[in-house]
């Protein structure tokens, strides 16, 4: 009996141990992340296309150790009754306390030691009558040596911190930089005169501006673009990029509205506008619809009230603020010293900027 009862102890204590194994290790997986939360669809959907999705989701969010697994699973827990009891934000947050240090997370892979030089970063639009404009910028990159974008923000013994208007960021109240021992600080002068309060303050890293690494949500313009370039859309159809925007920007109650409403809005332009474009392209409007209605179900949940443009990128500063949050007009040195800069060339040189044709470009190889 003694032996029986030992055995099977030692049996089921092996099976018990196999199943914890595997449902911790579903629970850690973005599938289970993205999937079993309803939630947090939309920012799955924007993981599964984003440069990022070969790394899990605990990677960045939760880190490695037993305290920061603990945690995490206690946070959970409160995400769960949120969820049962219906109070969980619509859309959901993405403040900046909650995401582990970029030292932890970013810095695993990507080593701020590194110089990462000039960088061409081109974006190609089209004009509605169908002419392909380039826009290039040389991007003056640099490392930790304390040259370029990276080396004035990250560079050894530089420490930037800053305090917000709130945890979205979008509005920066002062600065306080620190390198080599000598502090100088920035503010606004509502800020200044306390006119304005700070609700949120944080120690400068890669996340304020690549603040949406894993989770990317694209403007529509971007989007069409984006897709015609790549040829996923017709580039030769008379003001398709025109009516694509059009469409993108319609409004439907739910997912399963806009699969029923969207295609069709796309060939109703057509047929009220340019009916003539309409009988020539038909087939291939009809199968352009379908990807439309794969960017907007990607970029927009109206059941999580996420649209265009909830989830803004930091970076540069076309589509948001961006870099003039602290480049811009409003912070000026508490004490004399030099403002910072806003000269266009200490990040990038200008190649072209929306030109048909871009001589640069075709130099380069690039057309």
């Amino acid at each position: 009996m003694i032996i029986f009862v030992g055995s099977a102890t030692f049996v089921n204590l092996v099976i018990g141990g196999a199943l914890t194994y595997s449902t911790v290790r579903y629970m850690e997986s973005p599938n289970f992340c993205g999937t079993a939360c309803h939630v947090m669809a939309p920012e799955h959907m924007a993981y599964q296309v984003g440069s990022h999705a070969q790394v899990k989701c605990v990677e960045c969010h939760i880190g490695e150790g037993a305290g920061n697994f603990i945690r995490a699973k206690l946070n959970g827990t409160r995400q769960l009754y949120l969820i049962l009891a219906g109070s969980y934000s619509r859309p959901i947050p993405s403040p900046p306390h909650a995401l582990k240090p970029a030292s932890e997370t970013c810095e695993n892979c990507h080593s701020r030691n590194h110089d990462f030089g000039n960088k061409l970063w081109r974006r190609t639009q089209f004009a509605d009558n169908g002419d392909r404009l380039e826009t290039a910028l040389m991007l003056n990159l640099g490392g930790a040596e304390g040259k370029g974008i990276h080396g004035a923000h990250m560079g050894r013994g530089l420490k930037i911190d800053y305090e917000a208007a709130d945890a979205k960021r979008d509005k920066i109240l002062g600065l306080r930089v620190t390198k080599g021992g000598q502090v100088t600080e920035f503010a606004t002068s509502d800020f200044s005169s306390g006119k304005v309060k700070s609700s949120f303050r944080r120690h400068m890293d890669c996340l304020d501006c690549h603040n949406r690494p894993a989770h990317e949500f694209e403007l529509p313009d971007r989007a069409v673009d984006k897709a015609m370039t790549e040829g996923l859309l017709p580039q030769t159809i008379p003001f398709f990029r025109k009516a694509a925007l059009e469409v993108l920007g319609g409004k439907y109650a739910s997912h399963a509205e806009a699969e029923k409403l969207l295609p069709a809005q796309l060939v109703g332009y057509y047929q009220k506008n340019q009916p003539g474009v309409l009988n020539t392209h038909k087939a291939e409007l009809e199968k352009a619809s379908l990807f439309l209605l794969t960017l907007y179900q990607r970029n927009v949940s109206p059941e999580m009230k996420v649209t265009w443009g909830t989830y803004p990128q930091h970076l540069g500063h076309t589509d948001s603020p961006g870099c003039f949050r602290c480049h811009g007009d409003e912070l000026k040195p508490k004490t004399q010293g030099k403002a910072i800069t806003q000269d266009c060339d200490a990040c990038h040189k200008v190649i072209g900027v929306e030109e048909k044709d871009l001589k640069a470009l075709q130099e380069l190889g690039g057309l």
